[in-house]
């Protein structure tokens, strides 16, 4: 049997029971917090207690981070999922000792800080219904840029991601659902009519041409429809999808359209 580990534990001068909030992290969560871009202090790294592992959630942390407004329930989002907040109670004082290794007999323990209380994780959907809203608010119909002083203006990726209770995988995803295109930084549908019109011409093309659905040759069919928004009609060559491949820039590529993704493309655009 070992033998009994004795410390002597004192209060730090700057203890707080009001000063930190604990968070009980699955070890994927805890290391992509922990890596942050290597921008953590070590301090952050250091400040663990006894099990369950808790770590300090500190401004470095770009992928993971608290979302919600004040009339929202909060959300921690990692680079590709979503968790709510569910605190917990504990009867047992925890006590915060940054540094301790707890195996040195006769260590002296500085508590910086106690709670009785924690945050655990609970894997949620995305929370993305406001995304939609937000792209569709003002669609592109081609001719013109975005008006930079227009008060209408479409939102940024930015924008959509402080707004959306979402990871950024699942805001990516979220987005081309809603079948959003990028104009100048900022993120927005196509005009119904306008991209229904762009699709049937498309189809028009192909039949005249004879091109092969599986490579469509891009730069010739955004030649053969120059009357329309270029972009926009790269836009509307790519079949809805989770993941889509880019349209290629190389005018001798081709793109391909599944007869399916067409026929699904149509419905959504024209229902």
């Amino acid at each position: 049997m070992a033998a009994a580990v004795q410390h002597s534990i004192v209060f730090d001068p700057g203890y707080s029971d009001k000063s930190y909030k604990l968070f009980e992290l699955e070890e994927d969560v805890l290391q992509e917090l922990l890596r942050a871009d290597g921008r953590c202090a070590p301090a952050d790294r250091a400040s663990a207690c006894a099990p369950p592992t808790f770590r300090r959630i500190g401004a470095c942390a770009r992928s993971v981070s608290v979302k919600g407004a004040a009339e929202e329930e909060a959300v921690l989002c990692t680079s590709d999922r979503t968790y709510t907040l569910r605190l917990a109670e504990s009867s047992n004082m925890l006590l915060l000792v940054p540094g301790a290794t707890l195996g040195t007999d006769g260590e002296k323990l500085s508590i910086a800080a106690s709670a009785q209380e924690h945050f655990e994780l609970v894997r949620a959907a995305p929370r993305t219904d406001r995304v939609r809203v937000m792209v569709s608010a003002a669609p592109y119909a081609g001719g013109a840029p975005l008006d930079a002083a227009s008060a209408a203006q479409p939102p940024t990726f930015a924008q959509l991601e402080s707004a959306a209770q979402c990871s950024r995988a699942e805001l990516h995803a979220a987005l081309m659902r809603s079948r959003a295109m990028e104009i100048n930084g900022r993120y927005t549908i196509l005009e119904p009519k306008y991209e229904q019109d762009i699709v049937d011409s498309v189809l028009n093309v192909l039949v005249e041409q004879e091109w092969p659905l599986d490579a469509v040759p891009v730069a010739a069919c955004v030649a053969e429809l120059s009357s329309y928004d270029a972009a926009a009609v790269r836009h509307g060559l790519r079949p809805p999808s989770p993941c889509p491949n880019p349209i290629p820039n190389h005018p001798n590529s081709g793109a391909p359209l599944p007869p399916r993704a067409l026929g699904d493309t149509r419905d959504d655009v024209g229902g």
